[in-house]
């Protein structure tokens, strides 16, 4: 319940309590003072002067209550269960959704991942061999100011020979992948160069064409 329905309620049983009193102040002024004494040290004859005021023989007995609550709770989901199927059946439609879209994703990864792989060693073969070229150029730019005596041998020497060491090593990785790319595009190139040239029908006497296969391009 909000305040304002707490309050209210507050509000109504106090109503209803001073209703109650006023109805059984006159049959109270009425007794003895032996009826009284008894009436005060008795609950259970104030009980039944309680339950026999027509206010509270109006008022719905606790299970009643609870009966017409768990009634109309029950009438409220019967109501909203259409209401409900339909927002599962909302909620199905776009799982599906969600889910097709997911495999979607997944397939354009999957093709975006081959794609992807043939071009990594090209890529990271020339990015290699612009790395191990700058390597050469800031070498040979410390050899240059070391011959025009802008720095020391000290200053020379040391960076001199880790930049050509760093750049020996790049030069061999970027070798390597130069030799990897060409194995993996030689099959290619055997089937294009070794694919069966037919010669066209009803040509008398033509010459054969020689057999690419025996050839070696490489």
């Amino acid at each position: 319940f909000s305040m304002f329905g707490a309050n209210s309620t507050s509000n109504l049983y106090e109503n209803m309590v001073e209703v109650c009193i006023s109805s059984a102040m006159p049959q109270i002024r009425n007794l003895g003072s032996d009826q009284l004494n008894e009436l005060l040290y008795s609950d259970e004859k104030l009980d039944a002067i309680i339950s026999a005021l027509p206010q509270v023989r109006s008022l719905p007995s606790e299970k009643e209550t609870d009966l017409a609550q768990n009634k109309s709770l029950a009438e409220w989901n019967l109501s909203q269960q259409p209401r409900l199927e339909q927002l599962k059946k909302q909620m199905k439609e776009k799982y599906e959704k969600v889910n097709e879209l997911a495999q979607g994703l997944t397939s354009s990864q999957s093709q975006f991942a081959q794609i992807s792989s043939g071009r990594s060693l090209e890529v990271t073969s020339n990015l290699m061999q612009v790395a191990m070229r700058e390597m050469d150029e800031e070498a040979d730019e410390l050899a240059t100011q070391f011959k025009d005596k802008e720095i020391d041998y000290i200053a020379f020497s040391r960076p001199f020979l880790a930049k050509k060491n760093l750049a020996h090593k790049r030069k061999v990785k970027a070798d390597r992948l130069t030799e990897m790319l060409h194995r993996e595009d030689q099959p290619n190139r055997l089937e294009a160069y070794t694919r069966p040239i037919s010669m066209p029908s009803g040509v008398p006497n033509a010459a054969p064409y020689p057999d690419v296969s025996r050839h070696s391009f490489w």
